[in-house]
């Protein structure tokens, strides 16, 4: 497993497009406009796709993807979700009015979108890798992941504010190799970040510091691109004694 970075924008116009990242030729973690990075051959290789939640900046490339994709695969494309975030693609994408309903395309029996659902700590796996959803605060549910394999363990935190059960589950699990973590806003927006249940840089810094581990190497991501130099510049000094770095490549 070896992070591709195709898009960790916390929305569009920044240094990167919005999240998706590939942990193999077959398995996303999210669909936003990073996806569109992917060459046709290499969207036909996606098998698997991890939704953390339903915001537009982690499914808006979902539908366009599967219009791709739809008569050259013999298998589905397994998607899994919360039961409500399936809810929301089944109720508001895929409804033949925003986009056909590929849950029955091209034809029932065999629809090119397998919707799979997830329960935060059950685990499950995909190929070699052991996968545990993990229950984030944000304003929809939503979930990050605990994902290992033989000899390598991320930690895979998406869109969430400041959370001590958070903090508790993640202190259960064994320590991260790598450790992804959002980071939406600088100090300046923090009313606006507890509004939208996001991260600024002093949330960050404090909720790593609650970690019984430090993680090898911690990646930053998802910033606001309007708020992006802010964010870098009290990063720089928050979080200088510690091994991180931006996910952008």
């Amino acid at each position: 497993m070896n992070l591709h970075v195709l898009g960790c924008s916390g929305g569009i116009g920044g240094s990167t497009p919005s999240t998706c990242i590939q942990l193999t030729p077959n398995i996303l973690i999210d669909a936003g406009s990073g996806l569109e990075k992917l060459s046709l051959d290499a969207m036909r290789q996606v098998d698997h796709i991890l939704l953390t939640h339903a915001h537009m900046d982690h499914i808006s490339a979902l539908a366009t993807f599967l219009s791709n994709v739809i008569g050259y695969r013999d298998q589905a494309v397994r998607v899994y979700a919360q039961p409500a975030t399936l809810e929301v693609l089944r109720k508001h994408i895929f409804n033949w009015q925003v986009w056909p309903d590929f849950t029955v395309l091209p034809n029932v029996e065999q629809p090119i979108i397998d919707m799979v659902p997830l329960q935060p700590g059950k685990a499950f796996t995909i190929e070699n890798l052991q996968v545990t959803p993990i229950t984030m605060e944000h304003t929809v549910p939503t979930v990050g992941f605990s994902i290992r394999s033989d000899a390598y363990h991320l930690v895979y935190c998406a869109d969430t504010t400041y959370n001590a059960n958070l903090i508790d589950a993640l202190n259960q699990l064994p320590p991260a190799d790598q450790l992804v973590i959002e980071c939406s806003f600088p100090q300046a927006q923090h009313e606006m970040a507890m509004l939208s249940k996001h991260l600024t840089t002093e949330l960050l810094k404090r909720f790593i510091d609650q970690l019984h581990y430090r993680p090898k190497e911690i990646l930053v991501a998802h910033l606001k691109p309007n708020y992006e130099p802010a964010i870098r510049a009290e990063l720089a000094e928050l979080l200088a004694d510690y091994p991180w770095r931006y996910l952008e490549h």
